[in-house]
């Protein structure tokens, strides 16, 4: 039987805050491509989060998800305005 160990708790308190700060920045991203394009928020919300789920599916480095979800979503954006 395989047991399983708890991780370090300064491992799962950097992942936490990984998560919070990847949250932050998507929270950023959205704010501002509101501001570039002309469409409702939920519009761009959608993208954003979009484009950031294909790029975990695809084990991008946790790091720089938010830009590439960022670049992402703004050239679907540019494709639909």
């Amino acid at each position: 039987m395989t047991t399983f160990e708890e991780p370090p708790v300064d491992l799962v308190d950097r992942c936490r805050r990984l998560v919070l700060d990847q949250h932050q920045a998507l929270l950023a991203v959205i704010a501002e491509l509101c501001e570039e394009f002309d469409v409702d928020r939920q519009t761009v919300q959608h993208h954003v989060y979009s484009a950031h789920a294909r790029l975990v599916v695809h084990r991008a480095t946790p790091r720089f998800l938010p830009l590439l979800a960022e670049r992402s979503a703004r050239m679907t954006l540019r494709d639909i305005t």
